[in-house]
């Protein structure tokens, strides 16, 4: 079976020293599309309001990137109350914008 790496791009790249055997390229590409939701949310478990877009390249035998999966993810908190734990800074910009 051929083998491919999924090196994943975020702030830096991180080429994958294993990678894995699939039988064709398609089931090496979705495998990469069903990591990126999995990928994202053990890096953003303990920071809630984020903004982030991940990217995850699939390699060939060859070293030749042949496909790219890409997901944007966005989360904010909408209201204070919301907050499991609120820090001071988002406290204090919450509070500043009721009073203009």
């Amino acid at each position: 079976m051929p083998h491919y790496d999924f090196d994943i791009q975020d702030s830096a790249l991180t080429p994958d020293e294993e990678g894995m055997e699939f039988a064709d390229v398609r089931d090496a590409a979705m495998h990469a599309i069903e990591a990126l939701p999995a990928i994202v949310a053990h890096e953003t478990e303990n920071d809630l309001c984020i903004r982030d877009t991940l990217v995850v390249l699939v390699r060939n035998d060859n070293g030749l990137t042949i496909y790219l999966a890409k997901l944007t993810l966005v989360g904010t908190w909408m209201a204070r109350r919301a907050m499991p734990t609120a820090p001071p800074e988002w406290v204090e910009r919450l509070e500043g914008s009721k009073s203009h």
